[in-house]
């Protein structure tokens, strides 16, 4: 078993509120087609200058991050080394905008007429970057890629570097934003009808030995990958999990894929006294926060939760947290 990893604070922006529970209580009401952040302003969160030309996935992980590390109980002035935390984001479709709106005003105003300050938000570690540069942090910067597992896959990295040693604490986001980019990504999935998408960022502060213990600890981790989608090797590992560990009270995945129905059949042909929970059923895709809104219903859960989230391309993760 891994070291134990404490999770001792959350920000939420999303379009049901900014408080976790609250959150995690209103998602389960139901989805929109489409739910966006409406009348979204950084300027509630925080008054920094210089931050006005940022591309929204940016103002919403800045946003999320303060909100986390006043729920830590830090703030913006806290005397911690600043190099010995760092930052760890998890990204995977609002590059797609900053790209798009940056090439159109190449197309219609001509290269000598774009805008320099366009260019950085095209960037995938954009976001990674202005949150250690708002926050002062000088530790590790990282932006993990991997889809939907981008998030998960974040808090594996900045768990493996807390318990190396390399940093003390650790910073992670994962956002998306939906904008018209995104939109014309999805069009085949948006012809059917119940098929949902929602913008939102989350940040957690992950801690080694705290004694804050504010939401609970990330007990275990595992991250592998699949070249070829194989039927039944997620229900061999979910199986492995399952059988090393102890006192498993819920499991809860749900990605949008073939794997669902698979982990599904397995629990039940198993017949494992274990609470399921698909919120992808309710909230529809997220991309990137996909795997922290599985965290953080596991964490107002009772007891151990697997969180297990995949995706068709092969990339597949699971971690145990407990409250």
């Amino acid at each position: 078993m891994d070291t134990k990893i404490e999770i001792t604070g959350i920000g939420c922006i999303s379009p049901w509120g900014d408080m976790p529970k609250t959150f995690v209580e209103n998602i389960k009401t139901g989805a929109a087609y489409i739910n966006l952040l409406k009348d979204f302003d950084l300027k509630k969160y925080i008054s920094k200058k210089g931050l006005r030309t940022l591309p929204k996935s940016t103002k919403m992980a800045i946003a999320a991050t303060k909100l986390a590390i006043e729920d830590s109980g830090y703030s913006l002035d806290t005397n911690w080394d600043e190099e010995r935390v760092g930052v760890f984001v998890g990204n995977s479709m609002s590059y797609l905008n900053n790209i798009n709106d940056f090439l159109k005003s190449v197309y219609v105003d001509g290269p000598e007429s774009v805008s320099p300050l366009k260019f950085p938000n095209t960037v995938l570690n954009n976001i990674s970057g202005w949150v250690s540069i708002v926050f002062n942090i000088k530790g590790i910067n990282s932006t993990v890629n991997t889809g939907n597992t981008s998030g998960i896959d974040a808090i594996i990295q900045a768990k493996s570097y807390i318990e190396n040693g390399i940093i003390d604490k650790a910073i992670v986001v994962a956002v998306e934003d939906i904008e018209q980019a995104v939109l014309h990504n999805e069009a085949p999935n948006l012809k059917n009808k119940d098929y949902k998408m929602t913008e939102m960022a989350v940040s957690i502060i992950l801690e080694k030995s705290s004694k804050k213990h504010k939401y609970g600890t990330i007990n275990d981790t595992l991250s592998w990958m699949e070249h070829t989608y194989k039927e039944g090797m997620i229900d061999q590992k979910v199986s492995q999990i399952i059988q090393s560990t102890t006192n498993i009270n819920n499991i809860i995945y749900g990605s949008g894929n073939k794997n669902d129905s698979s982990i599904l059949n397995f629990i039940e042909n198993e017949n494992l006294r274990i609470k399921v929970e698909n919120p992808f059923t309710y909230i529809g895709t997220t991309y990137a926060v996909s795997g922290l809104i599985k965290l953080l219903i596991g964490i107002f859960s009772q007891g151990q939760s697997l969180i297990v989230e995949t995706n068709e391309y092969g990339n597949n993760c699971c971690l145990l947290v407990e409250n």
